[in-house]
């Protein structure tokens, strides 16, 4: 589906939200006199002409302005049930069944693929599925990442050469890439800033003190491999998980042995633990496991989550901030990941405020899909290693908040936040770059930037009106139209 915007504007009046009685199929998209979200097809537009007949038909439609309820401190047997956890994820955004059979289906390609393995990695078909995209997408040019190609079996890594080079499958897997090019930039800016840091302290201690990164939910990510020798690795993740990459590690060791000019391998140090386990007061804690395992609070440390904790029940994710966000006098923290329960809004000043409260200054941030993830790059307060990182990261972290509003907040407050007649900045010129979708929110209600072919800025609300995917997720075609994926 392409999507077309009938106002090329850069800061939008979005509407009020409505509830209206009526069986149009429009209702379910907000609408004012101010700003129509058309659903358009891939071969019509909305002319201004079609819009304000619309907006005749909404005036004659029964419509009251819509007040978020607070949630009910009362239980139910339904509220109940959707509070249930398994396998670390709520039983309300659990997979449909199509869903479940498709990643059925996936595991079993995958064991397919594995079959022959001498290595016996069959255990998990996500983290294979990672292991293989990561293979392809270094294949394709849209990531750099050798190892993992050659950590595939021999018999059956071929099938990614006879794949598509572009395409919907690449896109489909463009998150895969850009927390890939996040979490390497942030661990490139750490060690620098430990390089930095050290330097300029000038004590040949600290020179000489390797630091240290520990990857939550590793998987079978080889990021400690391509960053071989530069840092001490710690690797959580599953026992079973571990296990598995355990073997891995080891045969991409014997190939460096055997091959000529081979480097010397330091392979990390892997511990099974069950990040849920954080919320069970009998089982010894994340900071404990780790120190037990070596690793030293005194040293400087970069601690990364890539999309782990949407499989941890809210109560361990709480406990695993409590307890390592208050780990070591000059620890860095990095993670693609949600970040619920304790941030629930895609803002910056909402992620600032509780990352303050863990004493952590936010060096780079950006969320996506309405906060449901987060990329945040944050550091200890009155670090000289964070001030090191945020002199030498001099972007700001991009997304914002409304800047003004009429006669003050006193007279508009977020409760009664209004779309219509007033103008509000979301975005800096220079965020929307030509063929590059940006995507924020204001006052909790996503939108999508975005310039067409003639450069002019376009801004529309984030949702697809065919299958209500979110347009951020889309791409630009070569005629300066957003396609939904």
């Amino acid at each position: 589906m392409v999507y077309r915007s009938p106002y090329q504007v850069a800061i939008l009046l979005l509407p009020s939200l409505l509830q209206c009685n009526t069986s149009n199929a429009f209702t379910s998209l907000p609408i004012t006199s101010r700003a129509i979200l058309p659903t358009s097809s891939s071969s019509s537009t909305l002319l201004r002409a079609e819009v304000e007949d619309l907006v005749e038909v909404f005036d004659k439609v029964d419509c009251k302005a819509y007040t978020p309820s607070k949630p009910s401190t009362s239980s139910s047997s339904s509220n109940d049930e959707e509070d249930i956890i398994e396998n670390g994820t709520a039983k309300r955004v659990q997979q449909n069944p199509l869903g479940k059979f498709a990643d059925a289906a996936s595991a079993a390609v995958f064991a397919g693929l594995h079959y022959n393995d001498q290595l016996g990695i069959q255990d998990s078909s996500k983290n294979l599925r990672v292991l293989w995209s990561r293979a392809y997408l270094n294949h394709v040019g849209a990531m750099k990442d050798d190892i993992a190609y050659q950590l595939l079996p021999t018999n059956t890594r071929d099938v990614i050469k006879a794949l598509p080079k572009s395409g919907p499958l690449v896109n489909f897997q463009e998150f895969i890439t850009s927390r890939t090019k996040f979490i390497d930039d942030a661990v490139d800016s750490f060690l620098k800033g430990v390089h930095d840091d050290a330097s300029s302290e000038g004590d040949a201690n600290t020179k000489h003190q390797k630091p240290q990164i520990v990857l939550f939910g590793a998987g079978y990510d080889t990021r400690s491999l391509r960053y071989n020798n530069d840092a001490t690795f710690y690797e959580v993740d599953l026992p079973d998980v571990v296990d598995g990459k355990g073997r891995l590690q080891q045969y991409w060791k014997d190939l460096q042995a055997k091959a000529e000019n081979g480097e010397d391998v330091t392979l990390p140090t892997r511990i099974g633990y069950d990040l849920n386990d954080a919320a069970d007061p009998s089982k010894p804690s994340l900071s404990q496991t780790l120190t037990q395992a070596g690793l030293d609070p005194n040293v400087p440390t970069l601690f990364i989550w890539e999309a782990v904790l949407f499989y941890v029940k809210p109560e361990a994710v709480l406990e695993i901030f409590d307890d390592v966000f208050n780990l070591g006098t000059k620890s860095v923290y990095c993670l693609v990941d949600s970040l619920k329960p304790a941030v629930t809004t895609s803002f910056l000043h909402i992620t600032r405020e509780v990352f303050d409260t863990y004493d952590l200054d936010i060096v780079d941030h950006n969320s996506r899909w309405g906060g449901a993830v987060h990329f945040v790059l944050a550091g200890r307060k009155d670090s000289s290693l964070t001030k090191t990182m945020l002199t030498d990261r001099t972007e700001l972290p991009f997304s914002y908040l409304a800047t003004s509003v009429p006669n003050g907040v006193e007279e508009q407050s977020t409760d009664a936040a209004s779309y219509n007649d007033h103008w509000y900045a979301v975005a800096y010129p220079w965020q929307i770059e030509d063929g590059e979708v940006f995507s924020t929110r204001l006052w909790g209600e996503p939108m999508v930037l975005y310039r067409d072919a003639a450069g002019n800025l376009v801004c529309s609300k984030d949702v697809c009106p065919h299958r209500s995917a979110p347009l951020s997720m889309g791409k630009m075609n070569a005629d300066g139209q957003l396609e939904c994926m």
